[in-house]
């Protein structure tokens, strides 16, 4: 039988020993866990191609299994693939995901939203993160605000 790991127990001891090593996390549910020499760890949902989830262990195994479970139950409501990957690339919960998924803005995004609105979100939900307070959380904003050209910002 192929080894599993599944329990968070057992990912944060893994020692990865080849780039891309991957092992199931059990539960039939298509949950994976893929490791990189760097020892970066990320979890997958294995569908018809391999999806991201999220980096390990700002993703825990627990939501990682939840949002697997979210993720079949709206491709089997007619979500396409490709909706369910726009909605996980700003997800970091089950609940975020289904939030994600019915907003409605997320199938105009390619045409109704500016370079500002994009980065605005994404700093928003990955500076606390990221980067500890002060100077370093600031210093993404800093950059963008004062050398990204405002034409630039605004455009669609």
């Amino acid at each position: 039988m192929a080894k599993q790991l599944t329990t968070d127990t057992s990912i944060r001891k893994w020692k990865i020993s080849k780039e891309n090593e991957t092992y199931s996390c059990g539960n039939r549910l298509g949950l994976y866990v893929r490791g990189y020499l760097s020892q970066k760890k990320a979890f997958y949902w294995r569908h018809t191609t391999w999806i991201k989830l999220g980096d390990y262990p700002e993703l825990t195994l627990g939501v990682a299994r939840e949002m697997v479970v979210t993720c079949k139950r709206l491709q089997k409501t007619g979500k396409s693939v490709e909706e369910i990957q726009l909605a996980l690339s700003i997800s970091n919960a089950a609940e975020d995901l289904e939030k994600n998924i019915a907003n409605q803005h997320l199938n105009d995004r390619s045409t109704n939203i500016t370079y500002d609105e994009v980065f605005q979100e994404w700093y928003g939900r990955n500076a606390p993160k990221l980067w500890q307070d002060g100077p370093s959380r600031r210093r993404p904003a800093a950059m963008h605000e004062h050398w990204v050209p405002e034409n630039f910002k605004k455009s669609q």
